[in-house]
């Protein structure tokens, strides 16, 4: 070490010497009172809470459980007791119907004359080239639309 830090030491160990000359004073007993008050008071305080906050997991997991079995038994009850109302109303009215059933006409009539195209493709019974091709598509087309209209 150096020279100054040994001055500093020696100076730390006489201020120690100097102190222990002197007697050590003790609290007042009005002090002493008012600590033991201040930490009742903070011991009460602290265990209210405790209380309170026990109970209030206690509480959380309780509500919980009643928020599942209230929303079980709701969509069980509600699935079994009644129907939904879309199955229990009035039958469509008829010209949904008529527009249903012409849709799935159209698209069945379409879906033969594209099937008799592929048929014919796989059966290989024509060669032709992209001009033959599209005009075999458009007579398919034209003739599923002039059987729905007719």
């Amino acid at each position: 070490m150096c020279e100054l830090e040994d001055r500093m030491l020696e100076e730390i160990a006489d201020d120690e010497r100097w102190l222990a000359g002197f007697a050590t004073p003790g609290p007042s007993p009005h002090a002493v009172a008012d600590a033991k008050r201040a930490a009742r008071r903070e011991l009460g305080r602290v265990r209210g809470e405790t209380r309170w906050r026990r109970w209030l997991g206690v509480l959380s997991a309780a509500a919980a459980i009643a928020l599942a079995v209230g929303v079980g038994w709701r969509s069980m009850s509600w699935f079994e007791g009644s129907q939904p109302a879309i199955a229990s109303a009035d039958p469509l009215p008829a010209w949904v119907s008529q527009a249903i059933e012409e849709s799935s006409t159209t698209f069945r009539e379409l879906d033969l004359g594209v099937g008799e195209l592929e048929q014919q493709a796989v059966d290989g019974s024509w060669q032709s080239g992209g001009a033959a091709l599209y005009e075999a598509i458009e007579d398919a087309f034209t003739e599923s639309d002039d059987s729905v209209s007719g």
